[in-house]
């Protein structure tokens, strides 16, 4: 598969057809399942229409697989770990990306949970050595469409994010990029204008009209266009912007938490 954008910049285009992004975030998909439990969750996406897979090659919430292999040595982003024996935490990672593409579904990683680049545990020369590991590993994945972020704000962390983003520009040429935001905001914000970022993501998000709290820790500050719940005013907003690029909701109420998040 060929994945592109289409000449008037509005579009994702899979073999040259528009592609329409049906995605599941399975954010833990690589550290809560084995392999055979993998196989059985895109299968059954696959039947269900799913066109897209969001998951996080490194989160916060767990380091291993099943199995109990790290993704990385000693926590650190330019150490990832080289096992390649049976259970090994990449060549898990990359048969699985495999299999998809086999289904004939688009992988979305995130190289790692924005707490990793906010925090500062990945930075500078990690943020390289890091990406060259990444496209040493999936370079050759046709199916492939990175995301920076991860749930966070572009400004907690600017320069970070976007040296990640140019590096795997440079390092993964094929592969088209864009950047996960944090709830009720969309990656335009920060990133439009990045020569990177090939479409805008928003996070309409999980709370009700009547839930936001200006200047509280998870909405926007007063500052902040804030749409809620109406993601179509997300992809009104980013549509008048120039140069045209696709945008989408990255993250949309879940349907487990119809009240809010947090709630």
């Amino acid at each position: 598969m060929k994945l592109s954008i289409s000449s008037g910049g509005r579009h994702l285009l899979m073999d040259g057809r528009p592609f329409f992004w049906l995605g599941d975030t399975a954010w833990l998909l690589f550290q809560k399942l084995n392999e055979e439990e993998a196989l059985a969750c895109l299968d059954d996406r696959a039947a269900k229409g799913f066109t897209v897979i969001q998951a996080t090659l490194v989160h916060k919430a767990q380091y291993a697989n099943p199995a109990g292999s790290p993704a990385l040595i000693g926590d650190d982003f330019s150490q990832p770990n080289p096992d390649t024996s049976a259970g090994a935490y990449w060549p898990q990672v990359r048969r699985i990306v495999d299999a998809a593409a086999e289904r004939g579904m688009v992988m979305a990683p995130l190289p790692c949970w924005g707490c990793f680049v906010e925090n500062g545990q990945l930075h500078g020369e990690k943020i390289e050595r890091y990406s060259d590991f990444l496209a040493d590993t999936f370079s050759d994945c046709e199916n492939v469409i990175w995301l920076v972020g991860g749930d966070v704000r572009g400004s907690d962390a600017p320069g970070a994010f976007d040296q990640i983003g140019r590096s795997l520009r440079k390092k993964c040429p094929c592969h088209l990029i864009g950047y996960h935001p944090f709830g009720r905001c969309s990656s335009s914000r920060w990133f439009h204008d990045a020569p990177w970022l090939d479409f805008n993501m928003f996070q309409s998000g999980h709370r009700r009209y009547d839930q936001i709290r200006l200047n509280a820790w998870d909405d926007k500050v007063a500052s902040e266009a804030c749409y809620g719940e109406d993601n179509y005013r997300y992809v009104q907003h980013d549509h008048a912007l120039l140069p045209a690029k696709p945008v989408l909701d990255g993250e949309p109420s879940y349907e487990g938490i119809p009240q809010g998040l947090h709630s």
